[in-house]
């Protein structure tokens, strides 16, 4: 952590895409996945989610309501 940088604000290094995440998890491609986070049945820390957001497997709660 530098001088300049605020706790809680580096960046993760094992920070993956939500659809490779699920995919990766087995549960549907990541194609699949784009297209229910597109319908808005992806939850991430209990809030509905966009393409390409970002999560932190084993921090973040990933939610599949379909």
């Amino acid at each position: 952590m530098g001088i300049d940088t605020l706790p809680g604000t580096e960046k993760m290094d094992n920070e993956i895409r939500v659809q490779k995440y699920i995919a990766d998890c087995g549960l549907m491609s990541r194609r699949k996945a784009e297209e229910e986070i597109l319908a808005g049945r992806i939850k991430v820390n209990g809030e509905r989610v966009e393409q390409g957001r970002k999560i932190v497997p084993g921090i973040d709660t990933v939610e599949y309501l379909g």
